[in-house]
C-alpha cells in the first residue's frame, strides 16, 4: 500500500523562541544566555 499526499499546509512563523513546555524533552530547544528575544527574532528573519 502506498501513501502519498497531494496537499501539504504551511505556517508562516510569527515569533522564534524556545517553548519552555517542549523544551522539556525536547534535546534542541537550548536556553542561550546573553541574547535578547529581539536579537533571535532578528536572526532568524535574515
Amino acid at each position: 500500500m502506498q501513501q502519498i499526499t497531494d496537499t501539504i499546509v504551511m505556517i508562516r512563523p510569527i515569533n522564534f523562541r524556545m517553548n519552555e513546555q517542549t523544551a522539556v524533552n525536547n534535546y534542541y530547544q537550548k536556553v542561550i544566555g546573553g541574547v535578547s528575544k529581539e536579537m533571535i527574532q532578528s536572526k532568524a528573519e535574515k
